[in-house]
């Protein structure tokens, strides 16, 4: 998860360590709003949305 506001790990530089991530596992998730290191606290609702998604649609075995 990303913040366009990060001045540490910038929108660009993010890109480009997705690019070359070569699982097909993957999925940057965007938040207009946050530091580097606040984004739950920003958006706790679309913070913690998107991480149990991601374990559900990826790790957790369907029935």
């Amino acid at each position: 998860m990303l913040s366009r506001e990060d001045i540490y790990s910038t929108p660009e530089y993010a890109q480009k360590l997705y690019d070359m991530c070569p699982s097909e596992n993957k999925q940057l998730v965007w938040h207009e709003h946050g530091e580097h290191s606040m984004l739950r606290s920003t958006d706790t609702e679309k913070y913690d949305g998107a991480i149990k998604a991601f374990v559900s649609e990826n790790f957790v075995s369907q029935k």
